[in-house]
């Protein structure tokens, strides 16, 4: 008996390491959000990227970099450069504000119209939370949250880019959030 015992300790143990690292969206919502809005802020020029917070033991400069990077392993085809640097075409109504470890209440609408007022917690972490926000002037448009469960090292660099690309995905669906092609069919339940 004590055998099983421990035998299922160990099973129990190992599953949730597996899961350790594994992003999860935990809520995605669409205000104002529509792909032509996307299309026209996306197409062909860069994109505006807020990053408030870094989980590394890293430069803000340098997880930037990681960040935006893992947007265009998933921001569609739409050739999109993603920039946190200074930039000359993109559409200065558009922005992405991503927070990384900001305070539990934030809001996406308030994120859009102060970014600097929010400061995202900086070294590693055991946990991570994320909110992005696509805004559109100063509310946000669509707005994603995330969470990534870590361990006494920190959250996996891994998970954090599946985290990010992800969270893109969601951020930029191509079908309105009521479409019925979003559920499946043709789209396969991805969100296109």
């Amino acid at each position: 008996m004590r055998h099983s015992a421990t035998i299922a300790l160990a099973l129990s143990a190992a599953s949730l390491a597996a899961c350790a690292g594994s992003p999860r969206t935990i809520s995605d919502q669409y205000s104002t959000y529509t792909y032509e809005d996307y299309a026209t802020a996306a197409n062909n020029r860069d994109m505006k990227v807020i990053v408030r917070g870094t989980p590394f033991a890293m430069s803000q400069a340098d997880f930037d970099t990681l960040v935006t990077a893992n947007m265009e392993a998933r921001g569609g085809n739409m050739g999109t450069n993603f920039t946190t640097g200074n930039t000359t075409n993109a559409d200065p109504r558009y922005k992405i504000v991503w927070l990384f470890n900001g305070p539990a209440a934030t809001q996406a609408n308030e994120l859009c119209k102060n970014p600097a007022g929010f400061a995202g917690q900086t070294g590693p972490a055991t946990e991570l939370h994320t909110l992005v926000a696509f805004c559109s002037s100063d509310a946000a448009a669509s707005w994603v949250e995330g969470w990534l469960d870590g361990g006494p090292q920190g959250v996996p660099r891994e998970g954090l880019q599946k985290l990010v690309q992800q969270s893109t995905r969601e951020l930029f669906p191509s079908l309105g959030r009521d479409d019925p092609r979003r559920s499946g069919g043709s789209c396969g339940g991805d969100g296109c």
